[in-house]
């Protein structure tokens, strides 16, 4: 339920027309352009995640920064929003892997948008390999690609025909 006071300010508020609509789309635009904000608002987004994981791990700030060999102010300088600091790739990747996590990066066109689905992925199991397994992987394979052969092959005389 909302509250009262936020009531009372949305109906004196004035509705939005489309014209303001168009303004919002435009600075949107312009600030997705901006290099510098755009640094900004994905460093933000890297420290909420970074945050996150520490919550999640039940650590302290002080002990990721001592299992890290770096200083706790040094840290807070890195987690707090509100001044800005530069930060390499390397920084990033080293901080992600402390928290249990790792750092990606995409480069994309302007046209292109990114969603992320998390989920986990199951544990991978290794076995050895012998002779035997590998004599009948490649067979699988010979065989795999034998019927698709064929299956090209009548596909293509049925088209002759």
């Amino acid at each position: 339920m909302l509250d009262a006071d936020l009531l009372e300010l949305l109906s004196n508020s004035r509705q939005l027309t489309q014209e303001d609509l168009d303004h919002l789309g435009r600075t949107n635009e312009a600030l997705d352009d901006d290099p510098e904000f755009r640094a900004d608002y994905l460093k933000s987004l890297f420290v909420n995640d970074i945050l996150q994981a520490i919550e999640e791990g039940n650590q302290s700030q002080s002990e990721l920064a001592r299992r890290w060999g770096k200083s706790r102010q040094y840290l807070s300088r890195i987690l707090n929003e509100d001044r800005r600091v530069n930060f390499t790739i390397e920084t990033m990747a080293e901080l992600a892997a402390l928290v249990g996590r790792r750092l990606d990066l995409l480069v994309l066109n302007p046209s292109e948008h990114v969603h992320v689905l998390r989920c986990k992925v199951p544990e991978r199991t290794v076995r050895p390999v012998t002779a035997e397994s590998t004599e009948t992987r490649h067979n699988r394979f010979i065989d795999f690609h034998s019927k698709e052969h064929q299956w090209l092959s009548s596909d293509s005389e049925n088209r002759a025909s």
